[in-house]
């Protein structure tokens, strides 16, 4: 997963790694969560003129909601169950330009104003959808491996990509889903190795009650480590 403050740095980062990933061997079903080239519009607001006319901005993004998304102006009860009703443009006035023309804002000085005088309309292409992690903008690059392909393989290839790229300091890269999981899942299995052992020696101290002979019984454990790996090895298990 990669985050930063800015899209567009953030959408150049997330296709450069991730065409870098398709290149690995054992990685199939490369894809993005960012997918760009949704056509928009954006409303740009003319604030001079706004000020002259007396018309505030928070009013002008209030019709603009009004208009798009519609805005709760009451309820309505039928027996036991109570509905929200909401004001909201009819179709073909939100799917065009022309519905602005057509929505009035209020004016200190002049009572009414019609949108088309204080914003201007430009046409252009964003994201379909804009995801965010701790207030940040995010894009998951996920993948499936190959069967017999090594994940950690897979991960720690990323990894090297992410530093090759140099990204500001305002970015940074971090793992997610079954990827994280499988990363805590070695650490808190390094964990649990860790208090096995200070557990059997703690056994050991209070068997023979020494604090000597539980480390020479201890130092015998390594030797199993080559008849386990062989083990695997005959079984043919990873």
């Amino acid at each position: 997963m990669v985050s930063g403050p800015d899209l567009d740095k953030l959408t150049k980062y997330a296709d450069d790694l991730l065409k870098k990933l398709k290149t690995v061997p054992d990685v199939v079903d490369v894809d993005s969560t960012l997918i760009t080239g949704k056509p928009e519009m954006r409303v740009v607001i003319d604030r001079a003129r706004a000020a002259d006319l007396g018309v505030r901005v928070g009013d002008i993004a209030q019709s603009l909601n009004t208009l798009v998304a519609g805005q709760k102006v009451s309820t309505f009860n039928a027996g036991t169950d109570q509905y929200n009703v909401r004001v909201r443009a009819i179709g073909e006035f939100r799917a065009s330009a022309e519905g602005l023309k057509r929505m009035m804002v209020a004016s200190q000085k002049i009572g009414w104003v019609s949108l088309d005088n204080l914003v201007r309309v430009e046409e252009g292409t964003g994201p379909s959808s804009i995801d965010r992690y701790n207030r940040q903008r995010q894009v998951m690059l996920v993948a499936n491996t190959k069967p017999g392909g090594s994940q950690t393989a897979v991960i720690a290839k990323l990894n090297e990509f992410a530093k090759a790229e140099n990204m500001d300091s305002a970015y940074r890269t971090f793992l997610a889903g079954r990827t994280r999981e499988l990363s805590r899942t070695g650490q808190y299995f390094l964990l649990a190795i860790i208090l096995s052992f200070v557990f059997m020696y703690m056994v050991l101290a209070a068997q023979f009650e020494s604090f000597i002979h539980p480390v020479t019984i201890l130092l015998t454990l390594p030797l199993a480590i080559p008849f386990g790996i062989l083990s695997l090895l005959v079984t043919d298990r990873p």
